[in-house]
């Protein structure tokens, strides 16, 4: 796995979609800076945020513009339902079980675990 601490927004890993284990992280201090970072890539498949507050995490999540936005977990998913990206969702779009399906834009939705 890769991981890039604090990289620049126009960065190669911030702009493109790369494959693989790869992990972008910044510690954010305000919830406009997390829902400007999250929404400001051309990718949307999936977003995970990390929050000791799961009301105000459930309230950004809303905001963010992914397929699945994560809360105090990530790559939680039910392969029977389908997902989708908000923008351009690169190679994956929905999961094998609707892969026959009409690609429309899915609801965001959000997994959350107390970390309590």
């Amino acid at each position: 796995m890769a991981a890039y601490v604090d990289p620049e927004d126009e960065s190669l890993v911030s702009r493109d979609e790369i494959f693989g284990p790869v992990l972008k992280i910044h510690a954010i201090e305000e919830a406009e800076e997390a829902v400007r970072r999250a929404n400001g890539t051309d990718f949307g498949l999936g977003a995970s945020l990390w929050t000791r507050d799961l009301d105000h995490g459930m309230n950004l999540s809303r905001r963010i513009k992914a397929g699945t936005v994560w809360i105090n977990a990530h790559v939680v998913i039910d392969l029977a339902m389908p997902f989708g990206a908000s923008s351009n969702p690169g190679s994956a779009a929905t999961s094998a079980s609707f892969g026959s399906m009409p690609i429309r834009k899915p609801s965001p939705s959000a997994s959350v675990t107390d970390a309590r």
